[in-house]
């Protein structure tokens, strides 16, 4: 898969994740875990398009919405 461009962020919703940590296996530097145990997006961490892709497609509950920038090309 190439990377998409347009993929700026990474929104988890805390009514479906049951801090299962796929996200944190496949996007390490995306996101971290709240007091709660829930995953939480870091907007300032070390992390790839494609490595958000990779953790939203692999979440058990669908939790994560990969957030777009609609002034970049993508899919």
């Amino acid at each position: 898969m190439t990377e998409d461009r347009s993929v700026t962020g990474a929104y988890v919703d805390h009514d479906l994740c049951t801090g299962a940590t796929m996200c944190l296996q496949m996007a390490r530097g995306g996101f971290e875990l709240d007091e709660a145990g829930q995953s939480v997006f870091r907007p300032g961490g070390q992390w790839a398009a494609s490595d958000l892709e990779a953790a939203a497609d692999s979440c058990p509950m669908a939790a994560i919405s990969l957030v777009r920038d609609p002034r970049k090309p993508g899919d």
